[in-house]
């Protein structure tokens, strides 16, 4: 657990108020107006959030990055997958592998705890497991797309490969023709896209534990 302390900026045309740790920078001023007016709380510890129980018989998840381009995005998705108990990630295409020093910065050590491979040709791999049986899923757009929150009426207990692709080019027609399924996030803004690392996040966790509210 790490020791945190209350700021608080008692002049009263700033008013600026965040956590610190005072081992780590001791304050004299107040960071955003130079005063010397502030108080300090007292220490309270940062909390983690506590580890889910294992989910019995958990169903295969294994996910493809395909030509994703950010190293940072990539990172993310290896933190996020860890946390939703994804089997397996294929790094593909151009995509960047856990040896760039981006990747492991927002990783966060989860590289180690999560299997990987590298693929220079995703194609392959997807055809082997269509192949194999896998439920083979695309996130992407397009008009043939289904909502996320309907997929868990299409899905069986078979193992799932979920691909996710570049935001900028999308997914290959060949990749596209070998899915059972093409899901896509609902927008209700402006905006019709979402970063690649946060759509991952919410389709990795949909798909972990809503086909099993489906069964109950």
């Amino acid at each position: 657990m790490l020791n945190h302390v209350i700021f608080h900026c008692t002049n009263q045309d700033c008013g600026f108020r965040f956590p610190f740790q005072p081992e780590r920078q001791p304050l004299t001023i107040c960071p955003r107006c130079g005063s010397d007016h502030f108080s300090i709380e007292p220490n309270y510890e940062s909390v983690k959030v506590n580890k889910s129980a294992p989910v019995p018989e958990q169903q295969v998840i294994e996910v493809v990055l395909e030509n994703i381009r950010s190293a940072f995005n990539v990172g993310s998705i290896f933190r996020t997958s860890d946390s939703a108990g994804i089997t397996a990630l294929h790094i593909c295409g151009m995509t960047p592998t856990p040896e760039n020093p981006k990747v492991s910065k927002t990783a966060l050590g989860s590289e180690f705890s999560l299997p990987w491979q590298f693929h220079p040709n995703s194609l392959e791999l997807i055809q082997q497991r269509h192949d194999q049986g896998y439920q083979i899923l695309a996130l992407e757009g397009g008009d043939e797309a289904i909502p996320l929150q309907d997929v868990i009426f299409t899905l069986s207990p078979e193992p799932i490969l979920l691909i996710v692709g570049s935001e900028v080019s999308g997914l290959d027609p060949k990749i596209l023709s070998l899915c059972n399924s093409i899901v896509s996030i609902p927008m209700l803004g402006f905006k019709d896209s979402l970063n690649v690392a946060v759509a991952y996040g919410i389709a990795a966790y949909f798909l972990r534990y809503f086909p099993r509210a489906k069964s109950n």
